[in-house]
Formats: C-alpha cells, structure tokens, sequence
C-alpha cells in the first residue's frame, strides 16, 4: 500500500523505565547526538555554501545511500568498527537511519532557502545582511549577531551539553507473545509493552485495545522533570468512498459568500466571525493611531512599544480567528467531494487599482486577508 493510501498519528503515555533501561536511554542518546555532530559536518561539507551547485538527491535510493555512507563514516571514525553494533554503541542501526532521515529532511530544507538566497542577495546585499544593516518592516535589524547569509535557516551544532532527549525503535511485533500483556492489579491497569532496544518497559495506561499492526513507530522521550513518555506512531489505511462526486466552485465576493458550487450551495462566513474581525479591525487601527501618534512625538518610547505588543497580539487574534473559520469552511467545500474545480485566479491582477470602480476604491483590499 502507497503513502498516499495511509494516513499517521501519534499518542503519548506515561511510561515506567527500570534502571538500566536508563542507563540504555543514557548511552543512546549520547551515540545519536555524536552522531548528529558528524552527519551534520558531513552535509555541510558536501551540500553546503562551497558546493551549492552540487546536486542533492530527493529519491529514496540515492537519499539511502548517502545515509549508509554517513554511518559507515561514523563508526569507522569515532569507534574504529566496520559494522554497526549495538553492544558497542548502543543505538540500533534501524534507529540511526529513522534519526538521519530527519536530519538529512531539515537539512533539505535549509539547502533551499541557501539557493534562493544564493540567487537573490548581491554582494551588496550579502554585506548589509552581515553587517546588520539590513531591517524588516517594522524597522528592526534582521541580523543582530552579525550571521553570514549563508547562515540563514541553518542547523545549528549541538553546543553547551546540548541533547536531544528521544529515541526512535523499530516498530514493535506483530504476534501477541511478546507484545502487549496486562498486569493484574486491583486498582490500576499497567501495561507491560515490549519496545525495541529497551525490551519490555511498564506503560501507566491500559493499552489492551491497541492493534500492534497499526503501530509503525514507538519514540521513548525523556522529559526536563526526569520521567519518561512513549510516543506510538499509528498508521492506517484511508477508506476510499464508494461513490465519486465533482463539483465546480466559483469565488464570491458578496454578502461574505466565499465560494458558490455548481449545485447552487453557497458557502458563507458567518456573521459571528464578520462581526468579531470587525471588532478586532477597529481596535487595531485605533492602537495603530496612538502607537503612530507617539512614535512621531518621542520614538520609539517604552509606550510605543507597549502599543505595538498591543497590536500584534490583536493581529495575532484576529488571524486566528479567521484561520480557525476557514478551516470550517474547507470540510464544507471537500468532505462531500472527490474532485474539485476552480477558476485559474490572479490575485495580483485582482487587488490592483486601476479604472474600474472596486479597483479605484480600492475594495479588493479584502483579498489579502
């Protein structure tokens, strides 16, 4: 079954560890940060500034090994060892490559926002950026520690002790035998699961319900109080609807209707949210006028600042609470729908001013919001 097939999701329990389940915990957080520190000096080596126009692969095979090549490196250089072994490192080979995946996905992430810098900052640029000159909308300085531009989104290095604090295993099995039995007591229901690499550990909740099958994943996450959590990783097949519908939808601009659908449903903002944003919208134009008032008068005061934490938690508020109804307003266009068609919009083309009467009065300013 494809990933397109499947859907995820995660519950945390309270989990009970013994001492030397610990100690693993310890030990394997301490091999996966290590390794961290050299796969992250490997792809800035490799993928990094001085060879950003080296390709970066983005298939499963090539992505595999590259993560093959990291770990070969690892223990070789730091262990002296030609195969993975958990005796020695403590740390599964099959949680190292879950643990790379993710690095190696964050740094992909990070090699694109270098190239697009890398294409759209001049040397000029570069040195403002450097030297913290350059300042964002509302007049602060971008850089100040004074980061190159190539730092811009950048992983950072573990520094200070720093740690990561969870250990990824393999998923759990799928016969009865080893996987989940019940404690017989009179006042709780502990569940003993068996967990990769930490064997048999004591969860605090009743999981006699669960299906070992749906389980891809189990992470054991250490918290800043000391205790421990176990996080499952569900995964389960999408049911496909029996009947296939298409509907066209047209955007509309009146009476707070946002779209229109062929069968002649109208979906609608309701008048609570209007009202509400209308509120929000009025109380910040009217601390907008005050912080500008000030800012004028004194600068930038400690009552201009005041003001301007004052309208960004407004604007915060305010975008919420429209995010929030918008999300209602998609499972009213796409749960009853398997296709759906649009019109091609410009936006751009829309907001602009220009001869006609809504352009002129510049009403398609909602359009932004």
């Amino acid at each position: 079954m494809s990933n397109e097939e499947k859907y995820g999701f995660t519950r945390q329990y309270h989990v009970l560890l013994t001492d030397k389940q610990k100690i693993q915990h310890e030990k394997a957080l301490k091999t996966q940060n290590a390794l961290f520190q050299y796969a992250l000096k490997y792809l800035f080596k490799t993928y990094g500034v001085k060879h950003i126009g080296r390709p970066m692969p983005f298939s499963q095979k090539p992505i595999q090994y590259v993560l093959n090549k990291i770990k070969t490196g690892f223990i070789k250089d730091k262990y002296g060892l030609a195969r993975w072994k958990k005796s020695v490192l403590f740390l599964s080979s099959h949680s190292a490559d879950e643990f790379l995946k993710t690095v190696y996905t964050n740094f992909s992430q990070y090699r694109k926002c270098l190239v697009k810098a890398d294409k759209s900052m001049d040397e000029k640029a570069r040195y403002n950026f450097k030297m913290n000159v350059t300042k964002d909308k509302y007049g602060k300085h971008k850089n100040q520690l004074h980061k190159s531009w190539y730092r811009k989104g950048s992983i950072n290095f573990l520094r200070n002790s720093a740690s990561f604090r969870t250990i990824t295993s393999q998923k759990l099995p799928e016969d009865s035998k080893g996987g989940i039995r019940i404690e017989d007591k009179h006042t709780d229901n502990h569940t003993f699961l068996t967990v990769a690499d930490f064997g048999t550990v004591e969860v605090i909740e009743d999981l006699s319900e669960l299906n070992l099958k749906d389980i891809a994943l189990t992470k054991i996450k250490k918290l800043p109080d000391g205790s421990y959590r176990l996080q499952l990783t569900f995964s389960l097949p999408r049911k496909k609807q029996k009947s296939k519908t298409i509907q066209g939808f047209d955007w509309n601009m009146a009476g707070n209707e946002v779209f229109c659908s062929s069968d002649g449903k109208r979906i609608k903002v309701s008048d609570a949210a209007i009202k509400r944003a209308d509120e929000y919208e009025q109380k910040i134009n009217a601390i907008k006028s005050a912080r500008d008032l000030e800012g004028n008068a004194h600068g930038q005061s400690k009552l201009y600042r005041k003001l301007d934490c004052r309208q960004q938690k407004l604007n915060a508020k305010r975008s919420n609470m429209l995010t929030n109804e918008y999300r209602h307003l998609v499972h009213e266009v796409v749960d009853d729908c398997d296709t759906i068609v649009v019109e091609k919009l410009d936006a751009y083309e829309m907001r602009k001013r220009g001869k006609g009467s809504a352009q002129r009065k510049g009403i398609n300013r909602t359009l932004t919001i």
